[in-house]
């Protein structure tokens, strides 16, 4: 069963350079961009990925099953309180891990049985699910037929 991965999408985005600097430009574009990288960890990886966003009326459906999902909080709401509730509604606390900078936020999550970790963690994550990737498919080309 893969780990659940819940990111907090905005606290992410303010955390790394690159994203800063599309969001100050495009926020639209930066959003979709962070779903993009968060789609291959989820992909390649034993994660089970939802990334969460301030701003914007309603939840869409994955676009299969078992694909990442994005959800966005509604009015009066904030990406906080959605992962909030989220974590709140697992049974499997300890197998979330909630990807925040807001230490208000990160205090919250890890009260509530879950496990808290920064957006440089998550890159780091990333740059390691990718090489194992490539690593295990240097080792299968090896095996193909010739």
């Amino acid at each position: 069963m893969p780990r659940y991965l819940v990111i907090d999408g905005h606290s992410v985005i303010y955390s790394w350079p690159d994203l800063l600097g599309l969001h100050r430009r495009q926020p639209r574009n930066a959003r979709e961009e962070l779903v993009r990288r968060l789609r291959n960890l989820h992909d390649m990886g034993s994660w089970e990925v939802t990334v969460v966003f301030d701003g914007k009326a309603g939840t869409p459906e994955p676009k299969r099953p078992g694909d990442i999902v994005v959800a966005y909080s509604k009015a009066g709401q904030t990406a906080d309180s959605v992962i909030e509730a989220l974590v709140a509604s697992r049974k499997d606390r300890s197998e979330i891990t909630v990807i925040t900078a807001d230490g208000g936020e990160k205090t919250t999550v890890e009260s509530l049985g879950a496990y808290c970790l920064s957006p440089e963690w998550l890159e780091a994550e990333m740059r390691h699910v990718a090489e194992n990737f490539e690593e295990e498919f240097r080792q299968a080309k090896k095996r193909w037929p010739k």
